[in-house]
């Protein structure tokens, strides 16, 4: 993966999202957060939801390898993004899961303010 030099600023928020590589993100709209310790705890929180269903639909071979990306999430200190392959699926693409960082002047007011930002 190639790394970016970014500015950090009072602007910046964090989105977090998860998707299958070359398609759009699974949410319509980016789930942020004002910081990246909090967009990190949202995302570990939603890796864990993605391993308890597949644990729940007897893939443990999956639930087991998110288990492992979660810990590497945890040790994250700037943006970043992962992906999680099932191990007993020959060709799976995966699911990506990410955080960036995101300028607030980006963001439309209305979404802003139904987010409480």
């Amino acid at each position: 993966m190639t790394t970016t030099a970014t500015t950090f600023t009072p602007t910046t928020l964090y989105a977090i999202g998860q998707n299958v590589p070359g398609y759009l993100p699974m949410a319509d709209e980016p789930y942020l957060c004002t910081t990246f310790d909090d967009a990190k705890r949202a995302l570990i929180a939603e890796m864990d939801r993605s391993a308890d269903h597949a644990a729940e639909c007897d893939n443990i071979a999956l639930a087991d390898a998110i288990d492992a990306a979660t810990l590497a999430v945890n040790l994250w200190s700037s943006p970043d993004s992962t992906i999680v392959t099932d191990p007993e699926r020959e060709h799976d693409l995966g699911i990506s899961y990410w955080i960036v960082a995101v300028d607030r002047a980006d963001i439309d007011a209305d979404t802003l303010a139904e987010l409480d930002i």
